[in-house]
């Protein structure tokens, strides 16, 4: 978290089994789903290093992909929830395939949160641009000048991470690096047609912080209502969840 983490390479182990954070029920906050109840599980390690991320993603224990769907299927009955959010860190380093079909199996739909530069074989036979086609959902956060052409196809939704004064007049998107900080760099821009078929989400940067924050909120705001972007508050943390 905060720049500080390993960058790591994919781990998708062939049986399915994965590197666990940690999982629980909370309220979806973000993007599409935001104020949805969802059972979040967030997968150890990531390829990137962003200065600003306030997650604690790198610790993690290798768990069986059916014996973690066993105990997420329970949990989610338990709770009357239809829907999980596979998160990290980065989800896509390691193989959820084998998750993912016994969760859809059990009637339960998956959102996956990637920052959309990593490339999972199988994955196209499970997500779709929209829930209508295959019932789970791809959020990118883009992070990085450029995203995998592979998974192009598959997103469903694109959630910008935005600070006051570090997005562009022309377009509302961010200019400065996640990377590296105070360092500018011009984060992914979709196409034409991507922007046209799919939502787009400004998320006001959480920098723990009143008055940075409600500069980020408004610049965020003022941004959605100028581009026709919409507006992502972490929800969860607003009503105090995980």
């Amino acid at each position: 978290m905060y720049g500080k983490n390993e960058v790591s390479s994919p781990d998708q182990q062939s049986d399915g089994s994965l590197n666990v954070n940690s999982w629980f029920y909370t309220i979806q906050g973000e993007g599409p789903d935001g104020g949805t109840p969802a059972v979040f599980l967030r997968l150890a390690k990531c390829n990137l290093r962003c200065w600003f991320c306030d997650t604690e993603f790198e610790k993690g224990s290798r768990v069986d992909a059916k014996t973690l769907a066993l105990e997420i299927i329970l949990e989610c009955k338990r709770w009357h929830c239809t829907l999980v959010v596979i998160t990290g860190g980065e989800p896509l380093l390691q193989n959820i395939i084998p998750l993912v079909e016994v969760l859809n199996k059990a009637n339960i739909q998956v959102s996956v949160e990637t920052a959309g530069t990593v490339w999972l074989e199988g994955i196209q036979d499970y997500f779709a641009p929209t829930r209508d086609w295959k019932g789970n959902l791809i959020v990118v956060s883009p992070k990085t000048p450029k995203l995998c052409d592979k998974l192009m196809p598959y997103i469903g939704a694109l959630k910008y991470v935005v600070r006051a004064g570090e997005m562009d007049h022309e377009d509302g998107l961010p200019i400065m690096s996640t990377q590296l900080p105070g360092e500018p760099a011009r984060i992914y821009r979709p196409s034409l047609i991507l922007k046209t078929t799919i939502p787009i989400y400004l998320q006001p940067c959480d920098e723990q912080s009143i008055v940075e924050n409600t500069e980020n909120k408004a610049a965020a705001a003022k941004a959605c209502m100028k581009f026709g972007y919409r507006l992502s508050l972490q929800m969860h943390k607003i009503v105090g969840v995980p």
